[in-house]
């Protein structure tokens, strides 16, 4: 439950680790989760539970070239 910054989506888990992985060693944080609502594999880079702080987050990340398509994902159950 929260709301995400979103980078990837992905319908294989080895995928979104791979991708999540590669962030990662670039010292980017970043994580991956799955929602079986959906049967896709988010990797997000930041998560809270104030959507305020997600969209500020999410501005801040598209200001950078490899994440200019970044959005939220608001998860309620």
């Amino acid at each position: 439950i929260g709301d995400y910054v979103i980078a990837g989506v992905f319908k294989s888990d080895q995928n979104a680790i791979h991708f999540a992985e590669k962030l990662n060693g670039m010292n980017v944080k970043a994580d991956y989760g799955h929602l079986s609502e959906k049967n896709l594999w988010y990797v997000y880079l930041y998560k809270t539970t104030d959507i305020n702080q997600a969209k500020k987050m999410r501005n801040e990340y598209r200001l950078t070239k490899l994440f200019r398509d970044a959005w939220l994902l608001t998860v309620l159950q």
